[in-house]
């Protein structure tokens, strides 16, 4: 019996040895990572332990020594990305993505800050940066339009920008509408297809408007019209990020924003239309389109109606009575070039309308420089 029991003595002894020895061997080189305190050291344990519990630690303390080292920023930056991507709730996860916006004070860092840790010990601190930061932003639009007459336009903004300053917001919400009126080459007056009709499109072709042209309605979808409401928001967006920072104030459509009554809110609403004649609204603009014979000759392949865009908009501040109407009225350039087909032709019609509009409104509100 007691031979027995000394067996299993020594065996569980032995085991004990092969369970402790590893563990005992990483807790040495997790100490030997402070007791080196270099950025090497710590790479050296990552890479001979890269599932221990010490990980946290020692990608933590990474970040301490190449701060020691006085490494270039990006480089720091890199090493608590590095950390946030393996431990985003980790226990240094708030210190660490605090020291990053102290290193780069962008809007995106600040607002992530924020909205992870909103109530922590270097919120203060934070709202100091996020105060500052506006204040920047805000001077860059007035040195936009120092020496311009004072507009209806630029006096809305200069008053969007404080209210978002000082509610703490950087959205500004979109919500877009439309109307279609079209209608085809054949809805015209008889008289006026006549007329079009009496001689050939030009030169390339012997054949007649009546014979070329392709169907607007037919080639005019719902995914064109979820098209020019992009455009209409990236656009508008651009007059924004021409003048501030990235991420100073982003334009967010209505659809995905939760209780909009919150945020400054832009409405707009366009009506997509027949170009017509100046002066002779009765009769279409036409367009044609032409393809390359043998890569340089053009010869005309089809016509297209023209389309335009009639467009209304209006700014308002929550909890205020100011606000900001614009209208424009807007038609296809004579640029209209590397047009892919028919349908494409249509599509490339309304969003130059559309960035149009939204160039001029932006410009309207002394957001200049983004033409």
């Amino acid at each position: 019996m007691k031979k027995f029991i000394t067996i299993m003595a020594i065996l569980l002894g032995l085991a004990g040895i092969v369970y402790f020895v590893p563990i005992l061997r990483e807790y040495r080189a997790f100490k030997g990572v402070n007791s080196e305190q270099t950025v090497f050291a710590a790479d050296d344990f990552l890479y001979e332990y890269p599932n221990s519990e010490y990980c946290d630690s020692v990608r933590y303390l990474k970040v301490k020594f190449s701060i020691a080292e006085n490494n270039d920023n990006y480089v720091i930056v890199e090493y608590i990305n590095d950390y946030l991507y393996y431990y985003p709730e980790g226990k240094h996860a708030m210190e660490l993505s605090f020291i990053k916006v102290t290193i780069d004070d962008s809007w995106s860092n600040i607002l992530d800050f924020k909205d992870k840790f909103p109530q922590c010990e270097y919120s203060d601190r934070i709202e100091a940066l996020y105060d500052k930061k506006w204040e920047t932003e805000i001077q860059k639009f007035e040195d936009n339009v120092d020496g311009v007459d004072e507009t209806t336009g630029i006096k809305y903004m200069r008053e969007l920008l404080h209210y978002m300053k000082d509610n703490k917001t950087n959205t500004v919400v979109m919500n877009v509408s439309h109307n279609v009126s079209l209608k085809d080459y054949e809805e015209y007056p008889e008289f006026v297809r006549q007329i079009y009709d009496s001689e050939p499109v030009d030169f390339t072709t012997v054949k007649k408007v009546s014979e070329l042209m392709v169907s607007l309605k037919n080639n005019f979808d719902d995914e064109d019209i979820k098209s020019i409401d992009r455009t209409i928001l990236n656009s508008f967006q651009k007059g924004f990020d021409c003048v501030f920072s990235i991420g100073t104030v982003q334009v967010k459509n209505a659809e995905f924003v939760n209780d909009t009554d919150k945020y400054p809110m832009l409405n707009v609403n366009y009506t997509i239309k027949n170009q017509t004649m100046e002066g002779l609204p009765d009769f279409p603009h036409i367009w044609t389109y032409k393809t390359s014979f043998n890569g340089s000759a053009y010869i005309t392949k089809n016509v297209l109606l023209g389309i335009s865009m009639s467009l209304k908009s209006e700014f308002n501040i929550p909890n205020s009575d100011t606000t900001y109407k614009y209208t424009e009225n807007a038609e296809p350039e004579n640029n209209i070039d590397k047009i892919d087909d028919i349908q494409d032709g249509y599509k490339k019609m309304t969003r130059l309308c559309a960035a149009q509009f939204s160039t001029k409104l932006a410009n309207s509100m002394g957001l200049y420089g983004n033409e």
